[in-house]
């Protein structure tokens, strides 16, 4: 129904209602003044037959007002949103591709200009229309406005170079934009402080008294203890403090220097310990006391024996890492041109830097190009003396990082990606810049403090800066120092808005340990993953430990576990919808339907998922998903003589080194056939592993040693598949010799484990893996990461996933709880009862030998050797553990099954599951406890390998007796991080 036909439907009901009027009321209607025929007020429902179409209209008002003039049409809120349309359209700029716009402005293409300019011309038009109706005009409002929502959405930066842009121009813009944010500068800022003094930045007056008092101010209020644990703490500030001419051996009457003589403390953080321990030292030549335990020497040593087989450094695995590579260089730079190890190590490394620069000058840390990265290599080579523009092999690397510049706030992003400057970035980068112009200039390098101790603190700086031990989760920022912790307020309702919408939370520190399980939580506009954070620990009763940096809010603690309580490497990450940012938490906005998780890790992120490839070297599964193409499938015919058998297509993409051979099979398929053909092939190729690929379904890894002790029949075949039984939650992986009869026998698998990867979507935290053998649930070693399933396996067999949480009443407050728990839910640890543990008993030979061979899910095969456990309990357990060569037993026939086990003998049965898993590791430095001469000889490298990798590390007295007897609840934690580290758990 039209506009017209409206009004004409309500004239007559007015008519209609005026000649139902008594005569009174007409009589009294007639005397009303013209004036007051303005409105009529209707009070009754009538309904009236519509002629020209039939329709039964109804109408029901209070109020109808009526007027003899024209309808008004409102013309201005078309006017209005043309004007705001023409001033959006002013505030881009036109480009193909972006790269003639500068950083600080926005780009469409011509044809979205096109199309917005039509849609304004076409709502100008209409504005000119006099018989324009509303409903026109207000549907023109809409479509301008969607008009210009799109357009805001297609605009992008600009990415024109900023190559004009000199490094000293950007160190100028670096230092206002640090001094413009920190007019009160304070502890935990060291690095801008750095930066400002090395750079000879001209800071307000007073500027560095400020933060020294400040600094004498917090050092005073914690008795001179920054930390307990991270002694990066230490070395910064007296690099912050030298930079600026002020004696770190005196700060309110502390001598920080002194903190630096206990070497295990210093190196305690890892390598990076030493590296930011060895600059300190040197910054002003500090000599420390005769009994301390650190010396040059030992901390040089320390960095050398950490240098990777590639040449570089990392703060964990086996690939070189740029940032930890670069910093390396420039804690040994001083001792260069003196020490002839130096030398080679840090020219190996200039190698592997050169080797790992991207075609663009760049560098990739943790997964992503970035320039702190690029930045670091920088410095690095300052402190050599090399000029990077000039040399040939770095000589991209300076350009590459000013297209980072953000002209906006005249700081640096972290990715090209970012819309404005990220503070760490500009904080690496402003130093970088500083370093270099000291070199330029001739000045002294970055660390080398020598310049300002007799300089005025009020103005010390001329140019030169640091590499960061600062905070932020990147592993170039060891400690960041921060302000002080707080406890979360967090706001029920934060700025009084309504909710828009909910997210899923969570807060996970182990399998077993859970302090808040997914949560559904309304979600506010504006709300950052920190925002959150705050409320739900304070709605919870959950304890919340964090400091304000200048990288944005770290977090300390959750639920009372801090950073660094369970091992070096441990600390909180956060993940939201299966990805883990790489900045603050404070930065990330949420939005409805996003799904946070809070994760405890042990390293680095590795055992929960966020473990980026480019920090140990990582690797990508191997590629080759390619359809079978018919004649293809016939080349491997007789391979699958079934029809309801999947073609099988070997690759080897992205296996460079051909140690990898690849059979993907069709979407569809449960199983693999690999002939005897292929086992020759591949053994005399020297292909370490066949990886059979089901795209979006499983992935098995087969060591190709296995094969090598099967002989194959010509009707003979090796089977591998994978079975999903989804409804009673199960899968069978089959690995077996099949015959043309399809009669199979199984194959025995001695050292190395099949690897079967599964999709895992939506499991509940406590789920674990068994084995079902017999009717009875065994453990079998497995892990569940980022989605996945990762089991290995020695046999064919039928895995079942439970939730299992198995807890005790006696171990409430210990600290091997987590491990009890860990492995307990997974049946390889039981208590003494149903309710109990009691952990500080002492654990016999065969309980220990029992407990490895479940972890580790052995089989016994053979004969039992051991006349003392036949027909005991353990007796196949202890059997299985012989049979891979981790025992031996006490002599060639009997075990000693009751007798209890000592530290040291525990510590060679972990070191030797080490060496059978091949895990990748090495002993780093000496040992220091005080009864070492009490350790057996045969036992020192053992002792000395798990306590350079954090497994055990002596008793709170500083002693490890090695004689006395191991307890349970020790021998569970010793075990978990074995198993950790080995990567099977």
């Amino acid at each position: 129904m039209d506009f017209y036909k409206k009004w004409l439907n309500i004239a007559i009901v007015f008519i209609l209602s005026f000649s139902l009027l008594s005569p009174a009321a007409l009589a009294e209607t007639q005397q009303i003044e013209a004036s007051d025929l303005e409105t009529i007020e209707l009070e009754s429902s009538s309904t009236i037959n519509d002629q020209s179409n039939g329709e039964e209209v109804s109408i029901s008002q209070k109020n109808t007002n009526i007027a003899d003039e024209e309808v008004v049409i409102d013309r201005s809120s078309l006017q209005t949103a043309i004007d705001k349309a023409k001033q959006a359209k002013s505030s881009f700029k036109v480009s193909a591709d972006g790269n003639d716009i500068d950083p600080v402005d926005y780009w469409v293409t011509q044809a979205a200009i096109d199309v917005y300019t039509n849609v304004i011309l076409s709502a100008q038009q209409l504005l000119a229309d006099e018989h324009a109706i509303q409903e026109d005009i207000d549907a023109k409002v809409l479509a301008l406005n969607q008009a210009t929502e799109e357009l805001d959405s297609a605009k992008k930066d600009g990415t024109k170079s900023n190559a004009e842009l000199t490094t000293s121009q950007a160190y100028n813009t670096v230092a206002q934009y640090m001094v413009d944010k920190l007019s009160e500068p304070k502890f935990g800022y060291e690095w801008w402080i750095i930066t400002l003094a090395r750079g000879g930045y001209e800071v307000p007056a007073g500027y560095y008294d400020t933060y020294y008092k400040n600094v004498v101010d917090y050092v005073v209020s914690k008795d001179g203890v920054l930390d307990q644990r991270k002694y990066t703490e230490y070395s910064r500030l007296i690099i912050a403090l030298t930079a600026i001419g002020q004696d770190p051996t005196n700060v309110g009457g502390y001598n920080l220097v002194e903190k630096l003589s206990d070497f295990d403390k210093v190196v305690w953080q890892g390598v990076n310990g030493a590296y930011f321990g060895l600059i300190a030292l040197n910054t002003w030549d500090f000599e420390l006391s005769e009994t301390a335990t650190t010396t040059r020497e030992k901390l040089i040593e320390r960095i050398l024996e950490k240098q990777l087989d590639d040449g570089g450094w990392a703060l964990s695995g086996t690939k070189a890492d740029p940032d930890m590579t670069a910093m390396a260089i420039q804690s040994l730079a001083p001792y260069y041109k003196t020490d002839s190890k130096v030398k080679d190590a840090v020219d190996k490394a200039l190698t592997t830097l050169a080797d790992l620069q991207l075609p663009n000058g760049g560098y990739k840390s943790w997964g992503s190009e970035n320039s702190e990265s690029a930045a670091q290599v920088v410095t690095a080579l300052t402190s050599l003396g090399i000029d990077a523009d000039k040399d040939p092999r770095f000589d991209k690397v300076i350009a590459n990082i000013m297209t980072y510049y953000s002209t906006k706030e005249g700081g640096f992003k972290h990715v090209l990606s970012e819309t404005q400057a990220n503070g760490m970035a500009t904080e690496q980068v402003g130093y970088t810049l500083a370093a270099y112009h000291r070199l330029l200039n001739g000045q002294t390098a970055l660390y080398d403090m020598s310049d300002t101790k007799s300089k005025d603190p009020s103005n010390p700086g001329d140019g030169g800066n640091p590499s960061n031990p600062g905070d932020g989760g990147n592993p170039s920022n060891p400690g960041d120092g921060g302000n002080n912790n707080n406890s979360g307020n967090g706001e029920d309702n934060p700025g009084g808005n309504r909710p828009n919408g909910h997210t899923t939370f969570s807060i996970t520190i182990s399998s077993s340990e859970v302090p808040l399980k997914e949560t559904k939580v309304e979600l506010y506009p504006g709300e950052t993953v920190f925002d959150v954070l705050k409320r739900v620990t304070k709605q919870n009763g959950i304890a919340l430990s964090y400091r304000e940096t200048q990288y944005g809010t770290y977090i300390d603690g959750i639920n009372g576990l801090y950073e660094f309580d369970r091992g070096p490497l441990s600390g909180w990450m956060y993940r939201v919808n299966g990805s883990f940012p790489s900045y603050s938490a404070a930065l990330y906005t949420l939005s409805p339907g996003d799904n946070v998780e809070w994760l405890y890790t042990l390293d680095l992120g590795k055992d929960v998922g966020g473990y980026v490839d480019g920090i140990e070297g990582g690797g990508s599964s191997a590629g080759g998903n390619k359809e079978c193409k018919e004649k293809d499938c016939k080349e491997v015919e007789t391979k699958c003589p079934n029809k309801d058998e999947k073609c099988a297509e070997e690759t080897n993409k992205d296996n460079k080194d051909g140690s990898i051979a690849e059979i993907t099979i069709e979407n569809g398929s449960n199983k693999a056939i690999i002939t005897s053909e292929d086992i020759q092939k591949h053994l005399e190729k020297n292909i370490k592993n066949f990886v059979i690929q089901s795209e979006k379904n499983f992935k098995i890894e087969i060591p190709t040693s296995i094969f090598s002790g099967i002989k194959l029949t010509e009707k003979e075949q090796v089977k591998a598949s994978v079975t999903k039984d989804a409804k009673n939650k199960q899968f069978t992986v089959t690995f077996e010799i099949e015959n043309a009869n399809g009669k199979s026998k199984s194959i025995s698998i001695d050292k190395e484990y099949l690897k079967v990867t599964l999709p895992a979507n939506e499991l509940k935290s406590n789920t674990v893996v068994l084995q079902l053998v017999g009717g009875e649930y065994k453990p079998v070693p497995h892990k569940i990461v980022n989605g996945e399933i990762v089991l290995f396996t020695k046999t064919s067999g039928t895995f079942v996933l439970k939730e299992s949480t198995v807890t005790y009443k006696d171990i409430e407050h210990l600290v091997y709880k987590e491990e009890i728990e860990f492995l307990a839910s997974r049946h390889v640890i039981q208590g003494t009862t149903s309710e109990t543990f009691e952990a500080n008993i002492s654990i016999t030979r065969a309980q220990f030998a029992a407990l490895v061979s479940r972890a580790l899910g052995l089989q016994a095969t053979g004969e039992n050797p051991f006349d003392d456990t036949k027909g005991k309990w353990y007796a196949t357990e202890i059997q299985a553990l012989y049979e891979a060569g981790i025992t031996k037993g006490s002599t060639a026939s009997t075990f000693n099954p009751e007798k209890p086990i000592t530290r040291q003998q525990a510590a060679a049965l972990m070191a030797r599951i080490l060496e059978y898993l091949n895990a990748d590791v090495k002993a780093g430095g000496e040992i220091n406890f005080k009864d070492a001469n009490n350790i057996s000889s045969e036992y020192l490298p053992y002792i000395k390998l798990l306590n350079s990798l954090d497994i055990m590390t002596g008793m709170q007295d500083g002693s490890f007796d090695p004689t006395s007897s191991i307890t349970r609840g020790q021998t569970a934690k010793i075990l978990k991080r074995t198993l950790n580290i080995s990567g099977i758990m």
